[in-house]
């Protein structure tokens, strides 16, 4: 193929033409509106001044692209706007979880502040519900958990240390198991021991008060 046509001037369809145009095809870029761009344009939409995303607002993954990078757009003249807020998510309480580009700035909004170590966790904790524990379970050193929800509101984890109990083995632990078997001997031992004196011992109630009254003249 020597020649192509790519319908639309969006970021996919200038990336497709980018791509072919690199390896010698001749490319015909049809777009409709007056200028390119596709939804990657902003315009005055309501009152002067006050600028409007037509359509896609973010493009995280744009400046990562190993595609855009060997393009180098920056020599045509892209820059890329870094926004001071990345994203916010909205609480049930009224407030908001903001992502800003500092993790120190995030973790501060986020209350870092009043965040305190919770020392050593285990399986055994009683103070962390079954969830909790879980996720905490899947950290490992120097991860950040992601928002999870609590009692008291959401709770973000910083694992700094794990500590994974080692496989123990039969012979590690087959002093307590010899322990406990013996245990339930004595214990089914004592129990065959009373099913039997239940079963020989024979219990008359006989009512002898009276007699033993008259006995000693003290009948009623």
């Amino acid at each position: 193929m020597t020649r192509a046509i790519v319908v639309g001037s969006g970021p996919n369809g200038l990336a497709c033409a980018a791509a072919l145009a690199t390896e010698g095809v001749d490319v015909t870029v049809l777009e409709a509106e007056e200028t390119i761009g596709g939804g990657t344009r902003t315009s005055e939409l309501t009152v002067p001044g006050v600028l409007h995303d037509e359509c896609s607002a973010v493009h995280p993954m744009a400046s990562g692209s190993p595609f855009f990078k060997a393009l180098g757009l920056e020599r045509y003249g892209l820059e890329w706007s870094w926004p001071e807020i990345d994203l916010a998510h909205p609480l049930d309480d009224g407030t908001a979880g903001v992502m800003l580009r500092s993790i120190d700035e995030t973790a501060t909004g986020l209350g870092a502040a009043k965040a305190g170590s919770m020392g050593q966790v285990t399986s055994a904790s009683e103070e962390l519900s079954p969830e909790l524990k879980n996720l905490i379970g899947t950290l490992h050193k120097g991860d950040l958990s992601p928002p999870a929800q609590a009692a008291d509101g959401y709770l973000v984890f910083l694992c700094e240390d794990r500590q994974d109990t080692p496989q123990r083995t039969l012979a590690d632990i087959r002093p307590q198991v010899m322990a406990a078997a013996q245990d339930q001997k004595r214990q089914r031992l004592f129990a065959d021991w009373l099913d039997e004196r239940e079963k020989k011992a024979a219990v008359k109630v006989a009512s002898f008060y009276g007699q033993w009254n008259r006995e000693r003249g003290a009948v009623n």
